[in-house]
């Protein structure tokens, strides 16, 4: 069983094998997580309300910046009401020797109306804004807005970094 030290001790793992790690400049970075988070559509998001947690998968579009989420409901949107922060995880199915994930920390915003957003993101997914407004229960837009991002990648040891990089974004 690990006692309160052994927990320390894990946490400050990966702080200090950060500090003397050989980092890619944070554009490059940035580019590696747009154009992961672009080739994928599926991640696992994670929400949080006290000692309660729930993570569940759901299909997201990349745009401008963000996740996009459409849902009709679920246990996520009772964890959404009381708290908005979120982590999603993006990732590669791991082979020996290739890794290849993205995590992002984010502040989710839900909304019911059919905004520029909610019409963009369904002129992407080729669903008629007709479709949507026939159905019999509100598809609600989860956008999610990146605080942080975190990046596992192998090819980063091809390029002579470390395979963890992080990316803290301005808003």
């Amino acid at each position: 069983m690990m006692n309160s030290q052994d927990y320390d001790n894990a946490v400050e793992y990966w702080r200090q094998h950060d500090k003397n790690a050989h980092k890619a400049g944070l554009d490059e970075v940035k580019k590696f997580i747009d154009d992961f988070l672009s080739k994928h559509n599926t991640c696992v998001l994670s929400t949080a309300s006290g000692d309660d947690v729930h993570a569940t998968v759901v299909e997201y579009t990349f745009m401008n910046g963000s996740l996009y989420i459409l849902s009709e409901g679920g246990e996520k949107f009772g964890y959404l009401k009381k708290n908005n922060h979120v982590s999603a995880a993006v990732y590669d199915s791991y082979t020996p020797g290739k890794l290849g994930a993205v995590v992002i920390d984010a502040t989710a915003e839900v909304d019911k109306d059919i905004n520029d957003d909610y019409k963009r993101l369904l002129e992407i997914k080729k669903i008629p804004l007709e479709t949507i407004k026939s159905l019999n229960h509100a598809m609600y837009l989860i956008k999610l807005v990146p605080r942080t991002a975190r990046v596992i990648s192998s090819t980063w040891r091809e390029k002579g970094f470390d395979s963890r990089e992080a990316y803290v974004y301005e808003r």
